[in-house]
């Protein structure tokens, strides 16, 4: 989960599975997605994914009136091969310990479950790898 428009590394690769040029912002994000394009029950997958007026979908309860202001975008979008939709943000155990992270988090938690989908999670990124 990162503000829209934040200055990042860009790292673009070709996607098979996509058949599309893909952006993600780490190189967790892109082991992540080597990880999805081996994964046979993922049809295709989204980075960077916009939460589209989100302020006026969820609840704001409980989130710092500086995220209201702010656009966000999910990690990843995963649509299953059964058709069903999967949303995955990257963090590091670190970051889990930061009440601003988990309120980043849980902007992404409440909008997707607004938007119906319910198999929402977090990919745990480490030091020394990732533990997805």
């Amino acid at each position: 989960m990162e503000k829209l428009a934040a200055k990042t590394r860009d790292i673009k690769f070709f996607s098979k599975k996509n058949g599309a040029m893909i952006t993600v912002h780490s190189i967790w994000a892109k082991k992540y997605t080597e990880m999805l394009e081996e994964d046979s029950s993922i049809k295709l997958y989204r980075t960077n994914i916009a939460l589209e007026n989100w302020g006026d979908k969820i609840s704001t309860i409980g989130l710092r009136t500086s995220y209201l202001q702010t656009g966000w975008s999910s990690d990843f979008m995963l649509v299953m091969q059964d058709g069903s939709v999967a949303i995955r943000e990257l963090m590091t155990a670190d970051d889990l310990k930061k009440k601003a992270e988990m309120e980043k988090l849980e902007i992404s938690r409440r909008y997707w479950k607004v938007a119906h989908v319910n198999d929402w999670g977090v990919g745990m990124v480490t030091k020394e790898g990732a533990a997805w």
